[in-house]
């Protein structure tokens, strides 16, 4: 009997994320046939506080967790990282990506990022290679708290773009507005947008936009956690297509994707949180036999596995799973006014702006950034 514990958070504008986790990952083991498995969970807010995320899971530890499963950022998994040396057991993370981990590995850490800078990377890439050299950029307050404006500029510098406009909401909903960006697009109508928002953000950001008519006009290219799936279908198609990048969508056509979708998007629900849950369990299963901190590693570290999202490798240099990153498009549902996300292609510039991540975050290492430090996308009320 292997036991998992489960280190949950709460989000707001996501109030089913704990138990997306929990659906991801029992459908994942019983996918691997991994059966014999009890499951154990803790809640940790918003994954802000390090030294409740530690009490928590130093508890999981000592009820006799075979392996923790924790959505946290990576800061977070560094300071709570001594727990599982000490107890020899392996810690396993599911990360937005929208955060900078440590330039340094993790023994007894592994993640499974769903990939939010390095989509933000691959889209600015993209917009470029477009013939959008030129672009306004704007984002939710909350938003510029992560690696969303880091991502996209940097990228962007690289590829031989550059950002003429720099526009980030208000704070409070009460005061969204979208004319500044307007304006500025009215006097360089050849100036593309690329976009960061998430939830009710990018809902506000849609509406806004299509009150005034920018995707009709302008190329605009977003953040992929504009596109997750379940927000798109409750947001009124905005008059025009807006691209992205992604690492996953349900309408990915491979084997491992129509597993996933058949065993959980019964409901309705599946989403990027389940997939990584899903994926955590993928590994769990390759491992079952022994899992403890060497046995696991050596499962794990330098392999391939396969997952929704494609094929996966587990990074032994970083212990990072890397997963396929998508060029998608948003556009309306045939039958209703409703938006969709389609996906286009895989993106053949992955590996480079991976690569430049990874270059991103050895230089910034070390070095105090301005952050929020919840776990993206954990708002609380």
């Amino acid at each position: 009997m292997i036991k998992i514990g489960l280190l949950l958070p709460r989000s707001v504008i996501y109030p089913s994320i704990n138990f997306d986790i929990v659906d991801g990952i029992r459908a994942g083991l019983l996918h691997e046939r991994c059966e014999q498995t009890q499951i154990v969970t803790a809640s940790i807010g918003i994954a802000a506080k390090n030294d409740e995320v530690y009490a928590r899971c130093e508890q999981l530890l000592m009820d006799g967790a075979d392996v923790v499963v924790a959505y946290v950022n990576p800061s977070t998994a560094e300071f709570i990282h001594p727990l599982f040396t000490a107890s020899g057991k392996m810690l396993i993370v599911l990360d937005s990506g929208m955060h900078f981990p440590s330039a340094h590995k993790l023994s007894n850490a592994f993640f499974i990022s769903a990939q939010g800078a390095l989509c933000c990377r691959v889209s600015a890439r993209l917009a470029v290679r477009s013939g959008t050299f030129v672009n306004a950029f704007t984002c939710s307050f909350y938003d510029a708290g992560y690696r969303t404006p880091l991502a996209f500029i940097d990228s962007l510098d690289r590829a031989g773009g550059s950002i003429a406009f720099n526009y980030i909401t208000p704070l409070k909903r009460s005061e969204f507005s979208l004319e500044p960006l307007a304006n500025h697009l009215q006097e360089n109508p050849t100036h593309g947008v690329l976009a960061g928002f998430c939830g009710d953000m990018a809902e506000d950001f849609f509406k806004a936009g299509k009150k005034l008519d920018l995707f009709a006009k302008y190329t605009i290219w977003g953040s992929p956690y504009m596109t997750e799936e379940l927000w798109l279908d409750k947001i009124p198609y905005p008059g025009g297509p807006m691209k992205t990048s992604v690492t996953w969508a349900r309408s990915i056509d491979i084997p491992g994707n129509r597993a996933f979708m058949q065993a959980l998007n019964k409901p309705g629900k599946a989403n990027i949180f389940s997939v990584i849950a899903w994926e955590a369990a993928v590994l769990i299963a390759a491992a079952s036999e022994d899992l403890t901190s060497e046995a696991a590693t050596a499962k794990w570290a330098g392999n391939h596995f396969e997952g929704p999202r494609g094929k996966l490798f587990v990074n032994p240099d970083t212990n990072f799973v890397e997963a396929p990153v998508y060029i998608a498009e948003v556009n309306k549902q045939p039958e209703n006014e409703y938006c969709r996300l389609d996906v286009l292609s895989e993106a053949d510039c992955t590996e480079d702006e991976r690569a430049l991540l990874q270059a991103n975050i050895k230089q910034f290492s070390g070095e105090v950034l301005n952050s929020w430090y919840n776990a993206y996308p954990c708002l609380d009320s």
